[in-house]
């Protein structure tokens, strides 16, 4: 399997899922949209990474009107899409949904809850996953809600058996997390959704490897 990852920062990297394909041998190529580098269709999977910035802020990071042409062409060609976190939001906005400030920015560990009616029966009612997102987005016609939580809504669509979208990191180890509170130290604020930065660190041992485990159970149903 080829596998085409979008990167949006230098410091948002693919942790788990790197991981994942590396065990099944798959053929990576990591695209630094940041620096220009815009893949072609020609990847079976497409894995769009977070970033700090929001969906409608294409004067300050041009990159992003290419990438939103560039994922309405791969979803209207039936690719295997993940989108996590600001991936998510993107792939929701060209869906045709709205994506906009959520109430409550959502950083630190939280648990998800997973829908009544959701096709991966398979995972955990209700698990700690990792969140960083300060926007959320209006589930997109046709798409179906996998997870919710106290903070957000929709915290996972899937569309079609093929696009899947997800405001949570289940990919992130400790080291992608410290990165995350140097680049982004300022988007902690002690509001009600936002952990210290000491007790983020402190839970990363205690969620990080059962998110690993929920990552490659879910990356094995969705790839079949």
């Amino acid at each position: 399997m080829r596998v085409s990852i979008l990167k949006h920062v230098h410091f948002e990297n693919p942790g788990y899922y790197l991981d994942y394909f590396d065990r099944k041998g798959f053929k990576v190529l990591i695209h630094n949209l940041y620096e220009g580098d815009m893949p072609d269709l020609n990847a079976d999977l497409i894995l769009v990474l977070g970033g700090p910035m929001n969906i409608y802020e294409e004067s300050e990071y041009p990159f992003l009107e290419s990438e939103k042409k560039y994922l309405k062409n791969a979803i209207r060609e039936g690719k295997k899409i993940i989108g996590v976190c600001l991936g998510s939001q993107l792939i929701a906005d060209v869906l045709g949904s709205e994506t906009y400030k959520n109430a409550h920015k959502e950083i630190g560990w939280f648990p998800i809850q997973k829908s009544t009616s959701n096709k991966f029966n398979f995972l955990p009612d209700i698990f700690t996953a990792f969140h960083w997102h300060g926007d959320t987005f209006d589930l997109p016609d046709g798409a179906e809600v996998l997870f919710n939580s106290k903070a957000t809504k929709n915290q996972a669509f899937l569309f079609g058996c093929d696009v899947l979208a997800m405001q949570f990191h289940l990919e992130m180890d400790e080291k992608i997390i410290r990165d995350l509170l140097h680049y982004c130290r300022a988007d902690i604020d002690n509001s009600l959704f936002v952990m210290s930065e000491k007790d983020i660190i402190s839970q990363c041992y205690e969620h990080s490897s059962l998110n690993k485990e929920i990552l490659w159970n879910l990356l094995d149903h969705f790839l079949k």
